[in-house]
């Protein structure tokens, strides 16, 4: 005997409607292709002001040169001491690895010494005070 519920659904499904008719569709992209359309770049139509080469040069902002960085003596000693130290301590070793020549024990106090110095002496006349406290450095 045929269960009541089943033979309801059943026959919901079968009378359910007119099945909708697909139209062909071209075929489905090959992988090569699909990846071909994702990597072009999109086509994008430039303004008018872009696009034209002969605008006014007068019109462009043309930042002004920058100053100089000049440091002071002292200071660029003290620079040199934090960036050439562990620079020639590296080139040191190397040679020593390269070579068979030993580095006496007092290059490596003097390339600490001049590291530790030259950091030192750069916090010690670092300004303590800001120009404008509510400055946070962004400039427009």
């Amino acid at each position: 005997m045929a269960d009541p519920e089943d033979d309801a659904w059943r026959s919901i499904v079968e009378n359910y409607g007119e099945r909708p008719q697909l139209e062909e569709d071209e075929p489905a992209p090959t992988q090569q292709e699909r990846l071909a359309a994702y990597f072009r770049p999109p086509e994008v139509e430039l303004p008018r002001e872009l696009s034209d080469a002969s605008a006014d040069d007068a019109d462009r902002f043309v930042p002004p040169e920058p100053e100089p960085v000049v440091l002071r003596p002292d200071r660029t000693l003290a620079w040199a001491g934090v960036l050439g130290a562990p620079v020639a301590a590296v080139v040191l070793v190397a040679m020593t690895q390269l070579t068979s020549l030993s580095i006496p024990g007092w290059a490596g106090l003097v390339l600490a010494g001049a590291f530790l110095g030259g950091f030192g002496y750069l916090v010690a006349t670092m300004r303590k005070v800001r120009d404008d406290p509510w400055d946070d450095g962004a400039v427009l």
